[in-house]
């Protein structure tokens, strides 16, 4: 892409999964951190989720939603801030390169991806790992060395299912702050 544009760096914006992803691809390919000027991680799992409890009240278990069991592939990954790949993920310096060009914003008040309440049409699951412990992922989507943004009531942008976690890709406040720090000199 740097070819075809002329670039020398790029930009990355990415939400969910999509922010661990681009945090493994640097882990795993230090040389390529220097291609990469800033860095937006949008409610990103970096600490787990709370979708796979084994409780029998997580209904995220159900493979019509999701099958997130504990033994599923996403959950052995991301189930608990304790899995091997989110304990090596996170070890040392959370924020890709020195955190100053990191921008992390987050659901601040419920997300039915780390919040044990109700988001929107989803109803609260078990604050629960995936090894069955109590856990808090409330501030899962946070990266130490990180700038930081957090919102509350983000689901009204999400028109269908009225939750935070989508609703914040579409809210304006995400936007505008996006683009106030991609804008940084």
């Amino acid at each position: 892409m740097l070819r075809y544009t002329g670039a020398r760096q790029v930009d990355v914006v990415a939400h969910s999964l999509g922010s661990v992803i681009v945090r493994e691809w640097l882990r795993q390919n230090p040389d390529e951190g220097r291609f990469v000027r800033r860095f937006v991680a949008i409610d990103g799992p970096n600490h787990g989720i709370i979708n796979c409890s084994p409780n029998p009240l997580n209904y995220w278990q159900d493979p019509s939603l999701g099958g997130f069991t504990p033994a599923s592939a996403v959950c052995q990954e991301l189930g608990s801030p304790n899995t091997p790949f989110l304990k090596r993920l996170n070890k040392g310096q959370e924020a890709p390169g020195a955190g100053k060009d990191t921008l992390v914003i987050r659901n601040a008040d419920t997300s039915f991806v780390y919040f044990a309440k109700q988001d929107g049409i989803w109803a609260p699951v078990p604050a629960e790992d995936s090894f069955g412990q109590p856990a808090d992922f409330s501030r899962s989507a946070s990266l130490k060395g990180a700038r930081e943004l957090n919102l509350t009531g983000q689901g009204i942008w999400d028109p269908i299912l009225l939750t935070t976690h989508l609703g914040i890709l579409n809210s304006p406040d995400t936007w505008s702050a996006t683009l106030r720090f991609l804008s940084e000199r």
